[in-house]
């Protein structure tokens, strides 16, 4: 792991409606690591991706700060945010990040110190069985 990406591997818990109208919570941990995500993600975005997510997948996230040229050949999902709050919770980190309105949240053991609040963050997404 470079120290300008963070990553981790993941199991998706759950994949479940939102409050708006196709939107999706998709929900992931490693409560080995003590790594937990929530991802809002819209259903055309869900139905245009080559991979089914959906729950019992393995997903692996990574979080950079420098842009990757071939994240096509990466990633089954590629993301631009920006993080918006860091909160200390109960023996870990809270990372909250808007990604075009939508939310992604984490919740980690470690703070990551490459990242500052208001920071353009890359977010790619491999998703496996």
């Amino acid at each position: 792991m470079g120290e300008d990406m963070y990553s981790w591997r993941l199991v998706i818990d759950r994949v479940s409606e939102g409050a708006l109208k196709d939107l999706y919570i998709v929900e992931a941990s490693n409560p080995d690591e003590r790594v937990f995500m929530k991802l809002e993600l819209a259903r055309i975005i869900l139905d245009n991706l080559e991979v089914r997510i959906e729950e019992d997948n393995t997903l692996e996230i990574e979080l950079s700060k420098e842009e990757k040229e071939n994240y096509r050949d990466l990633y089954n999902l590629y993301m631009v945010g920006k993080l918006l709050k860091v909160t200390p919770e109960a023996g870990a980190w809270k990372y909250l990040f808007t990604i075009g309105g939508l939310q992604l949240v984490l919740s980690i053991p470690i703070k990551l110190e490459q990242l500052n609040e208001m920071d353009k963050v890359y977010i790619g997404v491999r998703v496996s069985r």
